[in-house]
């Protein structure tokens, strides 16, 4: 169970530094930003919905605080709330691992 929980997590870890490459950022400049920062909920958004990454792996690598916060973010981001999230989402949108 834990080479198959490494593994996934290798494979969100990966596709994480091709999405930052992208946004021409890193993990520590995000970790500077507020929680909700727009850029953090892009980044969530993407990785939930191309890779069912766990909450607590995204706070983690974001730090974005409370794990429950993420699934704030990406519903707010689904039901149209998040208008500022919209344009970091659209320019990482085609980053697959």
């Amino acid at each position: 169970m834990q080479a198959k929980t490494e593994a996934r997590e290798s494979l969100w870890d990966a596709l994480l530094d091709r999405i930052l490459d992208r946004l021409q950022t890193s993990r520590s400049e995000l970790r500077r930003e507020r929680k909700s920062a727009a850029r953090k909920g892009a980044i969530a958004v993407h990785l939930k919905q191309t890779t069912g990454a766990k909450n607590p792996w995204i706070t983690g690598q974001l730090g974005m605080g409370d794990p429950n916060g993420v699934s704030r973010y990406v519903g707010m981001f689904r039901r149209g709330g998040r208008p500022d999230v919209q344009s970091f989402f659209q320019r990482i949108t085609d980053v697959r691992t």
